[in-house]
């Protein structure tokens, strides 16, 4: 290395110095930041498809080494591109970290360009100990070898030497990498890792060839599809010499795994980077496919920001039994006779399938979308309400998004994944927000098609349970015709009452399947409530172990504040820090009483018992009401206005009162806090008319679609509007039975862009429940 050193009198040196890498970094870049070996497989791929490729082969091959007479393993990557010139193979295709695809963004054919940290090409040192390069470019063909061990056998990156050679060709464009490694390398390649390279190459590519670019238009930047037919990529990978078995020495076209199309739902469309969301549900369930426009706003959360346009195509499927024959029937229509197509073989291929992906000009990012790699946190929330919520392996989607520079969006260096910044929670949002449209409408339509098969409600089912009327009915009528045939032959009395045995049995091994279903969905329904339930449970431990503390605190907190002025005294503490111990404790006295006022705020939501109807005063649950939520309605500016007046004598029991009005205002204050509204406010008025008491709780939030309120979709236990966590499905059902319990009923009313809007109706006053 070149430096300049200056001596000074004095003993000081001073002197410029270059940073020198060690020669392992090379093979540091590919081994530690890229993941694995598919992932190398991959980068290499996205090398092909920048060069304008059309088609890219991959061909796994092993040779016997003559001098070891041990076997090496071989990987060429072929591809017919526009290849490399010497110039640019020394100072772009060489140069670790090289800006080259940075700056040019596109290819000649405009496709974007996928490898931008100019490190991709270094995961070859992961599938090999050896390297070749060989390029053509306009009748130029050069060659570059390179011994990854060398990289470990010098010091210094400016020690290792690269060959390279450059000469004139007749042959057309393209380049050909030649990888070579050891039996190490050979072994690394089990059955397992090559099913994965498979995998991912077929995951690699939207099977939607949606390309996009961005133009400007009078609106401004735009996403637009690259629809040009000539633009395909085509992926091929070859197995030669590779197997013992001959046969499976094969050669493999990559293609998107066949069941995205056998869809049971479906949402797709674009979401602006304001939020405007453009969408269509698909429901192939019914045929023709049932399809509806959804046309929503996503706001944006103050913690959150832009994350540019962003195209999505979510598939969802039903694992039920009725799900899994539906696919099994698509299967068995589009491969070929003879081939073993069964349940196995559906759920196997669904799983390999899940996912949701995210894509940028065509290609995956990796692991969104791997198996095991839940970055929505699908699972989670479908284990919060499993009647509604869709799972990870229910689901294969696509997630098309801008470039760094449009959206925010950036790639790790270490090729594993997105970094997790504000833009990428906003595309959380924006995905988990569309995906709930589906969720709503496909639990619509699952609710619908229990009705209509007969199925029962959870209280015809509690009915049905104890209710033996038909079997009543079966066994009379079997008796009744069992009786007629004795009498008319009396010699066959004994074959007649076998037969009563064993229709007789047969009807009660029919009754017990009908009564054991009944009582197991029953159970599922009831553990729901259960989980609600706890948090009531905890509330009550919570209150109950925390008031011995208080208690002590608020008695003892006082007399030390005595004691402390009192020794002060005594023993001439010096002010200052008696001030501060005195002005300490009594702070501690505060934040008491406010654990005590808090304590006290949540004591009615955690009885343990229902208490008797009796006359409540409405008023004072309502400030109950504020009182619980006061601290979370002034954080977010949200008002809270309650006009009660001329109240008559209601009879009932509180609980279930504040029960009720708790839920609803809890609900309008997640979706005011998710509203962009400035004036933010919750109305709660009282009107009489004709012996009907009707209290109305209004908010000007985004409101309730119109379907899910003339159907009453929003009370059945399970349904959630709410895209995250925090919806159970379980607040409106629980607010419905409270009011009925006291023969109240609750219901909602469509306000076209004015906010939810529900209702308590209380007729035949003045009588207790």
């Amino acid at each position: 290395m070149d430096r300049l050193l200056i001596i000074v009198k004095g003993g000081r040196t001073l002197g410029l110095e270059k940073i020198r890498p060690a020669a392992r970094l090379i093979t540091a870049i590919g081994k530690d930041l890229i993941k694995d070996i598919p992932a190398s497989v991959v980068e290499l791929v996205k090398n092909s498809y920048d060069a304008d490729a059309s088609y890219v082969h991959i061909i796994f091959s092993t040779e016997t080494v003559t001098e070891t007479n041990k076997k090496q393993l071989i990987i060429k990557f072929i591809d017919n591109g526009h290849g490399m010139d010497r110039d640019t193979v020394i100072n772009a295709w060489l140069v670790p970290g090289t800006n080259y695809k940075l700056t040019k963004k596109t290819s000649p054919k405009k496709r974007a360009l996928q490898g931008r940290k100019g490190i991709g090409r270094y995961a070859a040192a992961i599938l090999g100990n050896y390297l070749e390069l060989d390029t053509i470019r306009n009748g130029e063909r050069t060659v570059v070898k390179i011994d990854w061990e060398e990289f470990n056998r010098k010091n210094f990156l400016t020690d290792v030497e690269i060959f390279i050679d450059t000469q004139k060709t007749q042959l057309p464009n393209g380049t050909t990498l030649t990888i070579k490694g050891d039996e190490s390398y050979l072994k690394a390649l089990t059955p397992d890792e090559i099913d994965n390279i498979q995998r991912e190459l077929r995951k690699l590519i939207s099977p939607f060839k949606t390309n996009f670019n961005t133009k400007k238009s009078n609106t401004g930047n735009t996403l637009v599809k690259n629809k040009d037919s000539d633009d395909d990529f085509e992926i091929v990978l070859k197995f030669d010499n590779f197997y013992e078995h001959e046969n499976k020495n094969n050669e493999i076209n990559i293609e998107p795994f066949p069941i995205i199309d056998m869809y049971h739902y479906r949402l797709h469309g674009n979401i602006s980077p304001e939020g405007k969301a453009s969408l269509i549900y698909e429901n192939a369930c019914f045929y023709p496919v049932e399809k509806i426009d959804i046309s929503i706003d996503i706001p944006i959360r103050s913690s959150e920001i832009q994350c540019g346009r962003v195209e999505i195509d979510l598939r969802v499927f039903d694992k039920d039994s009725e799900g899994i024959d539906q696919l099994l029937a698509k299967f068995r229509s589009t491969y070929e006779e003879g081939e073993s197509i069964g349940r196995l073989f559906a759920k196997n291929l669904l799983k390999n399938s899940s996912g949701v992906g995210i894509y940028r000009n065509g290609f995956r990012i990796r692991p969104h979308g791997d198996q095991g790699f839940d970055w929505l946190n699908l699972d989670n929330r479908r284990i919060q309400n499993p009647s509604q919520r869709i799972g990870q392996d229910q689901i294969v989607g696509f997630v098309m998004i801008q470039s760094e520079e449009l959206s925010g969006l950036e790639e790790k260096s270490a090729r594993d994944g997105l970094k997790e910044n504000l833009h990428y929670e906003r595309l959380k949002s924006v995905i988990l927000n569309s995906l709930v449209e589906l969720e709503k409408r496909r639990f619509l339509y699952r609710q619908q098609k229990r009705k209509n098969t007969g199925q029962k409600s959870i209280y015809e089912k509690l009915d049905n349970l104890f209710d033996f009327s038909d079997f009543n009915d079966d066994i009379n009528n079997l008796l009744e015709t069992s009786l007629t045939k004795i009498k008319e032959s009396p010699e066959k009395v004994d074959e007649v009452t076998e037969e009563i045995k064993r229709n007789f049995n047969a009807q009660i091994a029919a009754m017990e399947t009908q009564k054991k279903n009944e009582y197991e969905e029953i159970k599922s329904i009831i553990a729901i409530y259960q989980g609600q339930a706890t948090l009531g449970k905890i509330i009550s431990v919570v209150l109950h172990e925390g008031r011995k503390s208080l208690g002590w605190f608020s008695n003892q907190i006082p007399r030390t504040i005595k004691w402390i002025k009192k020794l002060g005294k005594d023993e001439n503490i010096k002010n200052a820090l008696l001030d501060k111990i005195v002005d300490r404790l009594e702070t501690t006295k505060k934040e008491t009483e406010s654990l005590t006022k808090l304590f006290n705020k949540l004591d009615p939501l955690t009885f343990t018992r229902r208490s008797r109807s009796k006359e409540i005063n409405l008023k004072e649950i309502l400030q109950q009401v504020y009182e619980i939520f006061e601290n979370e309605l002034k954080t977010n500016n949200i008002k809270f206005e309650a006009n009660i007046s001329n109240q008559p004598k209601i009879f009932g029991v509180s609980e279930d009162y504040l029960m009720c009005l708790t839920n609803i205002v809890e609900n309008s204050i997640y979706w005011l806090k998710e509203s962009n509204k400035k004036n933010k406010v919750i109305k709660i008025s009282t009107t009489e008319e004709n012996g009907t008491f009707i209290i109305d709780i209004i908010d000007n939030g985004p409101g309730i679609q119109l379907e899910y309120i003339e159907n009453e979709t929003i009370f059945i236990p399970g349904f959630s509007g709410k895209p995250e966590n925090s919806g159970t499905g379980l607040g409106l059902a629980i607010a419905g039975e409270a009011m009925a319990r006291n023969n109240a009923k609750l219901k909602a009313i469509y306000e076209e862009n004015n906010g939810a809007h529900f209702q308590i109706e209380l007729k035949n006053l003045n009588k207790e429940s």
